[in-house]
């Protein structure tokens, strides 16, 4: 499997896990935006800036349930993003 696929079954975990519900305001992500769109898993650790060589991104500690208009949003906006925990740095 290709360290950039969620394994099998992990998106149904991550969206059961959230109640099928956007998380942007638990984490406190500001937002004046309501939700909107289908249901994403987002990446806390995002694949473009190294994930993709680390398997870890796919725990389940590591993802979270996202409408599509705040995941958008999350990475229109990572410094915001990032200080309420949406965006976590790798790891060496």
């Amino acid at each position: 499997m290709a360290a950039n696929r969620l394994p099998a079954g992990r998106w149904v975990e991550v969206v059961d896990r959230d109640r099928a519900r956007c998380q942007a305001s638990a984490y406190g992500f500001g937002s004046t935006e309501q939700c909107r769109g289908p249901n994403e898993v987002h990446h806390k650790i995002l694949r473009g800036l190294g994930g993709t060589s680390d398997p870890s991104i796919h725990d389940l500690d590591r993802l979270v349930t996202l409408c599509g208009r705040h995941h958008m949003e999350v990475h229109a906006h990572p410094a915001r993003a990032r200080s309420c925990g949406l965006i976590e740095r790798r790891t060496p």
